[in-house]
């Protein structure tokens, strides 16, 4: 064989086995974060990323739909104290760094589809102040902002009400959100996050009969900026989620 074409030999077979040890890797990265959500996430944000219900769980975030730059941002962020959450700092800070990871691969491989969504023209007009960057569908508008940011799609209205208060109070401090929040009303805040707690959001599994769907219910009183962010867990029963393939 000539050399030119046993390089090229060698070359093609080290690439093939470079990809399959990084599916490997991707694959036991996924599995390691499918563990570690069962044990310490699931309780409050459900294996599935669909938060659990009842107690204050109106304040925990949805987490199917987020990316995992977004969601290994924020674990790290709780993890260093640059973000403090009675929680979360402290669950954060049971994970190491690949545990972050591990956990971030499983949620952001979690396949979902939107519902139908309302016209525009149907939107409130504060919602024109948003969707610069969360986009129309709360799907986030990447090209916009250099650093993730998160899916607002089916939130619970409460937990978006929340943290547009919090921002808006000065409890979170954010270029771009402090400076908006600090402009809104309490009327807008709450047109706002009963828009995007409103888009329909379904987990695909693998029985399409089986299909979990959520939007935001009729939310209760908005809690106050001041109000304990606390969570209580819950049984529920999960459906597993058909998964995406890995992102990277």
């Amino acid at each position: 064989m000539p050399t030119n074409r046993r390089a090229l030999l060698a070359s093609l077979l080290l690439i093939l086995s470079a990809t399959h040890t990084k599916s490997n890797a991707d694959e036991l990265s996924l599995e390691q974060g499918k563990l570690k959500a069962e044990q310490i996430c699931a309780n409050c944000h459900g294996l599935e990323g669909m938060s659990a219900s009842g107690g204050n769980s109106a304040l925990s975030p949805i987490l199917t739909a987020q990316s995992k730059p977004y969601l290994v941002s924020k674990l790290e962020a709780y993890r260093d104290g640059t973000l403090q959450h009675m929680q979360m700092t402290f669950i954060a800070q049971m994970l190491s760094l690949e545990d972050i990871k591990s956990v971030a691969t499983w949620y952001a491989n979690i396949a979902y589809r939107l519902g139908s969504l309302k016209a525009e023209d149907e939107a409130p007009a504060i919602v024109q102040t948003c969707i610069g960057c969360h986009g129309l569908d709360g799907q986030p508008v990447l090209s916009h902002s250099a650093e993730p940011m998160p899916s607002l799609s089916a939130q619970p209205a409460d937990y978006l009400k929340f943290k547009l208060k919090a921002y808006r109070a000065g409890r979170f401090d954010h270029a771009t959100m402090t400076a908006i929040a600090a402009t809104l009303s309490d009327s807008q805040i709450d047109h706002a996050a009963d828009w995007y707690a409103s888009i329909p959001l379904a987990l695909e599994t693998a029985d399409q009969s089986t299909d979990q769907s959520v939007s935001s219910p009729s939310p209760s009183p908005s809690p106050s900026p001041s109000q304990t962010d606390t969570n209580i867990a819950v049984e529920q029963s999960v459906t597993l989620p058909r998964l995406k393939r890995l992102q990277q």
